[in-house]
Order: structure tokens, then C-alpha cells, then sequence
């Protein structure tokens, strides 16, 4: 496997040489292997930056693909909600309020279980705790951190719903969007607050994130 926290090789070729290692025909994952293919993504991307500027926009992507796979992993409970859109969350607590069980009323869980559609970004981010604010308008009211989480699903939603635009951006306001949300990403993974045991390791991911701080204190630095 090529080596993530090498400079030596191309990012682009990193997540190439990953697909190389898999039979082309199938591909298996589930939302803790999503989330650890996020972090070398935004790794690697972040690195190849120095060679393409514009890839930036990538970097925005899984900056906030990594975010929103942590959510989800973060967020689901043993048995399979917690993420899930607020009409579909609502009829589970009402499942449980009125004392049914898995068991005694498997065909009403099953079905709603059978609905598979997740909160979007904004959503799960103010289950996790923080205030992001629903418009422009009141972006003042809001510290740093709730703001840099707004722009990064509003520069990653232009960037992934719609044609390519003329788009001017600071450099430093994209690298500081994202240096918030790897602080973030860094702060949930290690919070002991998870709603179920997740299936991954401190141990696979620390050393992915000191890659990723150290590749944007290479750009603070130059």
C-alpha cells in the first residue's frame, strides 16, 4: 500500500494505488470504512494542492465528506437510527414512546428501517452539538466555528450541485474553512460520546490526522 504520510508520491496516485489493490469488479464498504477513505482522501488532497491550486475544491468536498461520514458513525444508534431525516427520527421515537419493541412489532420496525434516508450535513452537525446558522443573514451571531461549518457545506454544495461558475476565493479563507473543520473532525473522533461502539481504531486514524495538521502548517508556514 503506498505510504499516506510520504511526500514522495502523488496524492492522486495514493487513492489509485488503492483502487489497484481490489478486484475492479465489486466494491464493499460500510460507513466506518467510509469514513477512514474520507480521512485519506482529505489527506492526500490536501497535499496535492501544492501541485494543482485548484484541487481545492476537492479538499472542500471531503473536507466536508469526512465530516458528514463522522456524523453518521458518530450518531447511529445499535439499532440503526439516529442519522436518519427528522420524519423518519420522529416516527421511531413515537415507536418507542408507546413502549413497542423489535420483537413483539418487527413488521412496523422493519419497515421503517427499510427507509434509509439520512439527515443532510446541516442536520446532523447541530445533532452533534453545533449551531450552524440557516442563512447569511444571521452569520454574524455566530462564532468561527458555526461559520466556517455554514461556508463549508455552501462552497461544497456550488461546487457538487451546480455547473462550473466563475469563483474567486482567498486562499487563506478556504485553508482556515478547512483547518476549522479538520480541528472539528479531530475534536468528535476522539470524544468518547459515540452512540454505539464504533468500529474503528484511534490507533488507524491519529496517525491520518497529524498527516493531515501537518500538510496545512506546511501551507501556514510558506
Amino acid at each position: 500500500m503506498a505510504d499516506i504520510n510520504s511526500d514522495s508520491g502523488s496524492g492522486i496516485q495514493f487513492l489509485l494505488d488503492l483502487l489497484d489493490e481490489n478486484d475492479p469488479n465489486w466494491l464493499s464498504t460500510n460507513e466506518f470504512d467510509d469514513l477512514l477513505a474520507n480521512l485519506q482522501a482529505l489527506e492526500a488532497l490536501i497535499w496535492a494542492t501544492s501541485k494543482s491550486p485548484v484541487l481545492w475544491k476537492w479538499v472542500i468536498i471531503a473536507a466536508h465528506a469526512t465530516l458528514q461520514s463522522l456524523a453518521v458513525c458518530k450518531l447511529t444508534r445499535s439499532d440503526g437510527f439516529g442519522a436518519m431525516n427528522d420524519a423518519i427520527e420522529h416516527k421511531v421515537y413515537v415507536f418507542y414512546s408507546e413502549n413497542k419493541d423489535t420483537f413483539h412489532n418487527e413488521k412496523e420496525f422493519l419497515d421503517l428501517a427499510s427507509k434509509q434516508n439520512m439527515a443532510n450535513f446541516p442536520v446532523l452537525m447541530r445533532r452533534l452539538g453545533y449551531d450552524i446558522p440557516k442563512e447569511k443573514g444571521v452569520l454574524k451571531g455566530h462564532d468561527a466555528e458555526n461559520q466556517a461549518l455554514f461556508w463549508l457545506h455552501d462552497f461544497r454544495s456550488t461546487y457538487a450541485h451546480y455547473p462550473p461558475i466563475q469563483l474567486t476565493l482567498k486562499a487563506s479563507q478556504v485553508r482556515s474553512i478547512v483547518r476549522i473543520a479538520v480541528d472539528i473532525i479531530d475534536l468528535e473522533i476522539k470524544k468518547d460520546d459515540w452512540k454505539r461502539r464504533p468500529l474503528i481504531a484511534l490507533d488507524e486514524v491519529i496517525p491520518i490526522l497529524d498527516g493531515i495538521q501537518r500538510r496545512l502548517e506546511n501551507f501556514e508556514e510558506g
